[in-house]
């Protein structure tokens, strides 16, 4: 008993010893009124230009009070645009966060670990990154550890059970998910992968998994401040780059990595009379973050109409209803007339009203009937398939037959404003909002076909949602 109240001790002073020196680095630059105005003016974009305001399930302002004083208590700032990211962040709407200052982020330390979530586990699927630097070899802290694995990396396959001594769901839920944009349903399938995007304040993270032969081992993985690749020796099965490529059985595949690059777009379109002769087209969406809107030039090849049917809103604040408090239910036109109560919190947000546009025409795109594409088409999406790319499979659904195989989407489309923020911070806040052709809240694409590959098919590089896009092609074909 005396040997684990030492050994807990030596932990303890260990962490606390990192974390003070972490703190050290980060400096306070960010006056007092500064800080108040940058979560103000957070606040007040929100307030005024969030298209989902009225369906934010708390009270908005409420939460900036509380926040107030949070911020001003702040002790640098690095804690100060955390905590303004958490503000935001609240909302879990995709494209509204706030950036770091390069001050801040260049001092940043993270969290570096590659997994993937299926069966509602999560599972190591890289480790090649993991060099003496980022993983604690026991022999460093032999003193204080003594389940620390010798090996200098996790094996590939573990299963991850904590963090922080804290079971890895609940990690991500109380540590990893407050300061995220992404959506709730999403959440542990997308931050598990972008766990070493973590801003951590402590320099080592211990991490308890299963190895796959059923050892159960804890690793020390230190922090660092330079961070790999995303897509650098990974092991997901699909490319990290875009990628055309005409497969077995006459299927055109062709994978976007994002939405930017319009050389590409030029090398798929002078692809178009091989396309037109192939009994499928595979477009791969998966990790597709977006960028530019292709739609204007890519959904006019798979149909003949001039008109991409989309519904887009955003909020139009008119002052004059909100200076006279005009109630349009009861036809009120005097503030006067209208009593204190319920009647005042039904007229109080009626300056605000939606502002639509109901279509983009495309008539320039138009091409003839010969041109459209005539095969069966599968496109492959994931949580990080997010914004145009969203946009693009909207499109693609409502005009052709295409059928959408893998799991929901990101469920963030069009594009956030840039407000800047103390000491050279950005907010970017959402302004407008797509409808569903059926009129309800883009929320995010469900596929028609739900699929996840097996863990062991990760680790093998092993492509098995492509293999069932192409085995459906094939079977609509025959």
């Amino acid at each position: 008993m005396k040997f684990l109240k030492q050994s807990i001790n030596k932990y303890s002073l260990l962490i606390i010893l990192c974390f003070s020196l972490n703190l050290i680095s980060f400096s306070q630059n960010i006056s007092r009124e500064e800080k108040i105005y940058g979560l103000s003016k957070l606040w007040s974009e929100i307030t005024y230009n969030y298209p989902y305001y009225e369906h934010i399930p708390f009270d908005f302002d409420s939460l900036y009070v509380d926040y107030t004083t949070k911020v001003i208590n702040s002790e640098s700032d690095y804690e100060y645009y955390r905590l303004l990211q958490r503000f935001v962040c609240s909302l879990h709407e995709g494209h509204t966060a706030v950036v770091f200052p390069t001050g801040i982020s260049k001092k940043i330390k993270q969290f570096q670990l590659w997994c993937y979530r299926v069966n509602n586990k999560i599972y190591v699927i890289r480790s090649g990154s993991y060099t003496n630097e980022s993983i604690i070899n026991r022999t460093n802290f032999s003193d204080f550890f003594s389940n620390v694995e010798e090996v200098d990396e996790i094996p590939i396959g573990s299963e991850v059970l904590t963090v922080n001594s804290i079971p890895i769901h609940n990690f991500i839920d109380s540590v990893i998910f407050p300061y995220s944009p992404v959506r709730k349903e999403i959440r542990y399938k997308y931050l598990c992968e972008s766990m070493f995007w973590y801003y951590s304040k402590d320099t080592i993270i211990s991490v308890g998994i299963k190895r796959p032969d059923g050892v159960e081992k804890t690793f020390l993985i230190n922090c660092v401040k330079d961070v790999c690749p995303r897509w650098n020796k990974g092991f997901n099965p699909y490319p990290s780059e875009n990628k055309l490529e005409l497969l077995d059985s006459n299927i055109f595949y062709v994978h976007f990595k994002d939405f930017l690059d319009y050389d590409f777009l030029n090398s798929f379109s002078a692809k178009g009379d091989s396309i037109l002769k192939t009994k499928g087209l595979v477009i791969d969406l998966r990790h597709c973050i977006g960028g530019y809107n292709y739609n204007p030039r890519l959904l006019p090849c798979f149909c003949s109409d001039s008109v991409f049917p989309c519904v887009v809103e955003s909020r139009k604040i008119e002052p004059v209803k909100r200076l006279q408090m005009v109630n349009v239910d009861n036809n009120t036109n005097s503030i006067y007339n209208i009593k204190y109560g319920s009647q005042m919190e039904t007229s109080k947000n009626e300056h605000f009203c939606l502002y639509r546009q109901d279509t983009f025409p495309n008539p320039m795109w138009q091409i003839d009937e010969q041109y459209i594409y005539k095969g069966k088409i599968a496109i492959l999406t994931d949580e990080q398939t997010a914004s145009a790319a969203e946009f693009f499979i909207l499109g693609m659904k409502q005009l052709t037959k295409a059928v959408i195989i893998g799991s929901p989407t990101y469920g963030s489309t069009m594009s956030a404003f840039k407000i800047p923020l103390p000491y050279g911070g950005e907010g970017h806040i959402m302004s407008c909002r797509m409808l569903n052709p059926d009129g309800s809240i883009f929320k995010g694409i469900e596929p028609d076909i739900y699929f996840e590959p097996t863990i062991e098919e990760v680790i093998s590089g092993k492509d098995a949602m492509l293999e069932k896009a192409i085995k459906y092609i094939l079977e609509q074909n025959n």
